[in-house]
């Protein structure tokens, strides 16, 4: 199976208050093949996982009005269990904040395209192994 095929086959939600960074990380992902949805907060977020039922990995800015980046994720994984997610922060974070999250990786910005698809690649298989 190429990668192109797994690409296509997967739907990634881009959660991002910051229109130009979300912007950009929808048509970074767009274009290496994935099918992708955005939310601009958690409400839209939300609304989006109930519509969506095929979303397999989240990508949650931590920086956000209202909710932060790691209570989005523990509500958007409140609907989707096993769903993968990507937290992309401007600095480090404290691990023990990501405590009770699985399958849950940190991308510090700035970054390069590959080190975003690897990071991707890397939660997806750790999310397909659990599907087998």
């Amino acid at each position: 199976m190429g990668e192109e095929s797994l690409c296509t086959k997967t739907t990634l939600l881009v959660v991002d208050d910051d229109e130009c960074m979300r912007e950009a990380l929808v048509l970074m992902l767009e274009k290496v093949g994935y099918n992708v949805k955005e939310a601009s907060r958690f409400e839209e977020a939300m609304e989006v996982m109930q519509k969506e039922e095929d979303i397999s990995l989240a990508i949650v800015d931590y920086t956000m009005p209202g909710k932060n980046g790691i209570d989005t994720l523990r509500e958007l994984k409140n609907v989707k269990p096993s769903m993968g997610a990507l937290l992309i922060s401007g600095f480090s974070l404290n691990q023990n904040e990501l405590k009770g999250l699985n399958n849950v990786l940190v991308l510090e910005k700035p970054f390069q395209l590959q080190e975003l698809k690897d990071k991707i690649d890397n939660i997806l298989s750790k999310t397909e192994r659990k599907d087998l």
